[in-house]
Order: structure tokens, then C-alpha cells, then sequence
């Protein structure tokens, strides 16, 4: 009954009342046991066979006969002046696909109904309707099931097997159902006829769905001026064309509004700050589609007739990503603000250049051995003096030339240009390595604090810059410091962090914004946990951790403590994904069984990137 439901829509008297009165009248079809065959291959399918003439000949006949699609219907009237719009083949593409989704919970139903709604055809089949049909006994169940079973539209039967999808039953279970629907269908020789796949599988195949728009409304693109943040006015809600007058009272519709470049996670009590409307219904009347900003028309509070005193049209308000997730954590009763290391990312990529041109230095195998040598804070073997320094003052490590030369391969003309740029970035700066004649303590000194004299930081002693200063060469040698913030973020893996950020902007459809590492923290439960990413991919808000090494930790118990941090965040804040990135080849297989183990069966999955995905070249 659920299903049926679902599919063929139930209304109570009140809206049978209604409808009534605006012309639009009912006509019952009894479904008798005979034909409760054919009627579950219309739900199932939408295509019945011709009815039989004698479908009215006694009563134990049912009367039903499928919608005559010439025949105007409620959902024909509704919409009226309305069009599926989408790419060319896109109905094509959705006619092609069909699932049949198996199981007896409510997230199995769930499944079944969402995925036609973003192109992906799909039949229900509790398991018990399974069971019964292996069975020679002519029952009602059985029937409904090998009526659903064969229920399949004209393209999606060209494929020659079946695709098959559960999120609750077990494997045992599964096994038995596959071995019934095997010995029903028999696709013929040499070709598997059960091709079973995950939920999230059929999702990313449902792509493409054609989206019902009022049919001029995609060719009636709108400029709206901005200033700043915010839209200059209120912005004109745009209104169905199908029809001859609209009335405040009686017609309702779906308002977009795409704001190009920008990227709005599609989830809850977003919208709502988005789009200020001079009634706001909150999460009820304004939401974030995959698309665009969604909105109802008109308002809900309706007075009189006339839809122009009635439409709202509103005023846009646009934020960062990290605005957009910050209220998400409030509304679920969490602070957010961006950690120490949010800080280093945040001046760090503004430093580089952004993310992009940060990933392009970091993907540089002679670059990033350059930056990643500032990390070596080892002591340096006697008399070499090509590996630069390592001040115990300030425990940083200095490098000259002839140490940048070595880290990139030899390539001195490559050092030249690299230290020049950074120079220029205030990524690196020059100046000199000088000890204290007096209490022997070495510093590095910046040439903007030089002159002939220097003065000892820790004794306070000002001394003539002479040879006894200095170790090697004959001349004092320009040493390079780092940054500090831009340490810092190495330090802390930033660089696995641009890569990332990179990666996801170069495989983004849609547009794509990050924030900097954001720490929440939970008064109440002392909850406090940091994601090193966190971003709006592809309309999805995911989170993220980035290792230069391909594990989370070093023991399995620091493992699962931040897995269960991913777990609780991914679910608090609604993500979708939450990526996990390596510069290593690989990740450690007890990390990967830890994190797979962790978020089955939730909303958000996870997904690996390692060396090969983060290092390689991207394509042009």
C-alpha cells in the first residue's frame, strides 16, 4: 500500500472537495484481484497492454483502465504551461535506466522514491514479495511481484540484466533473493543476468534528470545588479507563462534563481539567509536546489486574488563558505571559528597565489623538495655546506643558493627564478647568519635591519659585521628564511591541503568554494573536533582530513577517535562526502577498513585520494 501510494498519490475528502469546485472531477477505478496484475505493472512501469474487452463484462471484473495520456488529468492541469527541461538526450538517458531496489525498511522505500526524482527509474521489492516468487501457488503477492517484476518500460528492457540494490538486507538474505530472481529471469547465454550495486552507485548513474520549468522561463535569462554581497533591490520573482490569468489563491510555483560563480551547499537553514523574502517561512519556503536558490511563490500568507499583491520578491544576500557552514553548526547548537591552522591556510594560499597556483608549486617535484627541506630541522654535518643551516635559537632551518641548487637537482637557473619569485610573494626573505663575537650565540639578522653593524639579540652587544661573524664563504652568504605563518602550514600538511583543493576544483561541475580548517565546539558536550577541509563540491558540502603520511595515526584506538570525529561532523552538518588525501601512494589498509567500517550505512561517504590523484598531472 505504501508503494502504490506513493506512485499513484492519495488525497482526503477535504481535497476531493477542492479539487471539485474548480472543474476537475473524479472518476474511481475498482481494482479487482483479477486485474491486480496489470495494475502493479502500471505502477511499476507506467505501460500496460491493451484492457480486455471484457473488462466490464461482470463485476468481478475490475473497471481499471491506465490514463489515457490524451486525457487531460489532475497532474496533466497542474501543469499546465509546464516543461521538462534538460540536455537533449536527457530523457533519453532517464527512459534507459531502471533499478529494482530490495528490502522490507524504510530506507529501502526511501531509496525507491527518490531515485526517479533525479533520473533513475526504480521498482520496489520487499523481500517477502521475492520469496513468493519461487512459489507455484497462484496467490495475490506473487502476482504483484512478477507483475513488478516484468514490469519493465521498452528502453531500460534493452538492457540484459537487472540492477539490483539494498541498503538494509544481509548478505545471506541477499544471496537467496538473488538466487529467486536468477531462476525468474534468464537473460540468455554468456550474460550475467543480476548486476547488483550500492545506493550510491545508482545515484552517481542518475545524472542529467530533466527538470519541470515553466517552458520560457530557461529562455528569459535576468542581469540583477550587486553591490557587494548583496543584490541592489529586490529582484523580480519570474511567473509562469502557461496560463491565461494567475490567481493568488488556487496556483503555486517554484521560483530559481542561479547566482553564477557561486557555490551554496544544498542543505537545510542556508537558504533561509540566502534569500530574504518579506515573509520568511524559513526552511519551508526557501531552499537550496542542486541547481540554484529555490524559493515558493507566491507568499505564504495570501490576501485577496491579485498575484501581484501577493508575490514576494526578494533581496539576496550571498556569503562564504564558511559563513554558509557556520549557520549549519548553529542551528544544530555548535560555535565554529577557524582554528590556528585555518589561519596559516587562509594567509598561507593568499601568499601563493591561491590554491591553484599553490597545488602547481607543490606538484613541482624540485619546488617542493626546495619547501619541504625547511622542514629538516637535523643538525647539519660538519664542514658541509651545502644543505644550508639550522639555527638553535629559533630551531628553524636556513638555506642559501648553493642548498636550494641541491634541493632541485643541480638546476641553478631553476633556484634563481624559484627564490626570486618567493622573494617577491614575502614567502622567503634575505638577509644574513650571524654569531655574537661576545656570547656565541647565532641569529638570523634581515637585510632590511642591516647596515655595517648588528646587534646581538640575546646579549645585546652591537658589533661591526666582520669575518669572525660568519663561518663559510670568504664573503657572507644571503641565507633564506621562511615565512613563518607559511611554515607553519607546511608544518601542519597544508600542502596535502592545496592539493586537495585543487583536485576537487579541477573535477567540480559545478562551481566550487572552500573554507580554511574550521574547529567546532559543542558547550554542552564538550565536543570539540577541527576538519582540515571543508568545501561545496559539486553542490555538496563535504569535510576532510589531509596526512602527508597515508594513515590517520599511528595507533588503531587514535584511529577510530578521529574517524568517530568525521562520523559525528559528517552527520552534524549534513555533509555528503568527507574526503580523505594523501601525498603518499597509498593508504594504509587499517585505515582505509577503520574509515569504510565507520560511516556504512550513513549519508556521507568517504573517499580516498592519494599520490597518484593529488601529484598527477592534470589534464588540459
Amino acid at each position: 500500500m505504501l508503494w502504490w501510494v506513493s506512485r499513484t498519490g492519495s488525497y482526503s475528502s477535504e481535497i476531493l472537495r477542492k479539487i471539485s469546485s474548480v472543474g476537475v472531477t473524479e472518476e474511481p477505478s475498482l481494482i479487482a484481484e483479477a486485474d491486480i496484475r496489470r495494475f502493479a505493472r502500471w505502477i511499476a512501469a507506467g505501460e500496460v497492454a491493451a484492457p480486455r474487452s471484457n473488462t466490464n463484462a461482470t463485476k468481478s471484473r475490475s473497471e481499471f483502465v491506465s490514463p489515457d495520456r490524451k486525457r487531460p488529468t489532475p497532474l496533466m492541469l497542474a501543469m499546465s504551461g509546464l516543461g521538462l527541461y534538460g540536455r537533449v538526450l536527457s530523457i533519453r538517458a532517464v527512459a534507459e535506466r531502471l533499478a529494482y531496489v530490495i528490502g522490507d525498511s524504510l530506507d529501502d522505500f526511501c531509496l525507491s522514491y527518490c531515485l526517479p526524482r533525479i533520473g533513475h527509474q526504480t521498482v520496489w521489492l520487499p523481500v517477502k514479495w521475492v520469496s513468493h516468487l519461487g512459489s507455484t501457488e497462484a496467490t495475490l503477492l506473487r502476482s504483484c511481484a512478477m507483475s513488478a517484476l516484468y514490469a519493465r518500460p521498452y528502453r531500460a528492457a534493452q538492457n540484459p540484466s537487472l540492477k539490483v540494490c539494498s541498503t538494509s538486507v544481509q548478505q545471506e538474505t541477499l544471496d537467496a533473493v538473488l538466487g529467486v530472481l536468477r531462476a525468474r529471469f534468464s537473460p540468455g547465454p554468456n550474460v550475467e543476468p543480476i548486476d547488483v550495486l550500492s545506493a550510491d552507485a545508482l545515484v552517481a548513474l542518475a545524472t542529467g534528470a530533466p527538470v519541470p520549468y515553466c517552458i520560457d522561463s530557461p529562455n528569459q535569462p535576468e542581469i540583477h545588479p550587486f553591490l557587494g554581497l548583496e543584490s541592489v533591490g529586490a529582484i523580480r520573482s519570474p511567473r509562469p507563462t502557461g496560463f491565461s490569468k494567475l490567481s493568488a489563491s488556487t496556483h503555486r510555483w517554484v521560483a530559481e534563481l542561479n547566482i553564477v560563480g557561486c557555490a551554496i551547499p544544498a542543505v537545510p537553514h542556508v537558504a533561509e539567509h540566502l534569500v530574504k523574502l518579506p515573509q520568511n517561512g524559513g526552511t519551508y519556503t526557501t531552499r537550496v536546489s542542486q541547481h540554484a536558490l529555490a524559493y515558493t511563490c507566491p507568499s505564504g500568507f495570501v490576501i485577496g486574488d491579485d498575484i501581484n499583491a501577493n508575490l514576494q520578491n526578494p533581496t539576496i544576500q550571498i556569503f562564504d563558505t564558511f559563513t554558509a557552514v557556520s549557520i549549519i553548526a548553529d542551528a544544530n547548537g555548535y560555535e565554529s571559528q577557524l582554528s590556528d591552522k585555518g589561519i596559516y591556510q587562509r594567509d598561507s594560499l593568499q601568499k601563493l597565489g591561491g590554491s591553484a597556483e599553490a597545488a602547481r608549486l607543490f606538484r613541482d617535484n624540485a619546488s617542493r623538495a626546495f619547501l619541504t627541506k625547511y622542514l629538516d630541522h637535523t643538525d647539519r654535518p660538519k664542514g658541509a655546506y651545502d644543505e644550508g643551516c639550522v639555527l638553535h635559537g629559533d630551531k628553524r632551518a636556513y638555506l642559501d643558493l648553493v642548498a636550494a641548487k641541491k634541493t632541485m637537482g643541480g638546476n641553478e637557473t631553476a633556484a634563481i627564478e624559484l627564490l626570486d619569485k618567493l622573494v617577491a610573494a614575502k614567502v622567503l626573505y634575505r638577509g644574513f647568519a650571524l654569531g655574537c663575537a661576545v656570547c656565541k650565540h647565532a641569529e638570523w639578522y634581515s637585510l632590511s635591519a642591516l647596515a655595517d653593524q648588528f646587534r646581538c639579540t640575546r646579549c645585546g652587544r652591537e658589533q661591526t659585521i666582520r669575518h669572525e661573524h660568519w663561518k663559510h664563504p670568504a664573503a657572507p652568504q644571503v641565507f633564506y628564511k621562511l615565512d613563518e605563518i607559511i611554515y607553519q602550514f607546511l608544518k601542519s600538511d597544508g600542502d596535502v591541503v592545496a592539493l586537495g583543493l585543487d583536485y576537487m576544483t579541477r573535477n567540480s561541475q559545478l562551481p566550487f568554494k572552500y573554507s580554511p580548517e574550521i574547529k567546532f565546539k559543542n558547550a554542552g558536550s564538550q565536543f570539540s573536533g577541527e576538519v582540515d577541509l571543508c568545501a561545496v563540491w559539486d553542490g555538496e558540502l563535504i569535510i576532510g582530513e589531509a596526512k602527508k603520511q597515508g594513515e590517520l595515526a599511528p595507533t588503531l584506538s587514535e584511529v577510530q577517535k578521529i574517524v568517530k570525529k568525521y562520523v559525528h561532523l559528517a552527520n552534524m552538518l549534513n555533509a555528503r562526502r568527507v574526503v580523505f588525501c594523501t601525498s603518499s601512494p597509498e593508504w594504509k589498509s587499517s585505515t582505509i577498513e577503520a574509515i569504510s567500517t565507520a560511516f556504512r550505512g550513513r549519508n556521507a561517504a568517504p573517499r580516498f585520494l592519494v599520490a597518484a590523484d593529488l601529484l598527477g598531472k592534470p589534464s588540459s
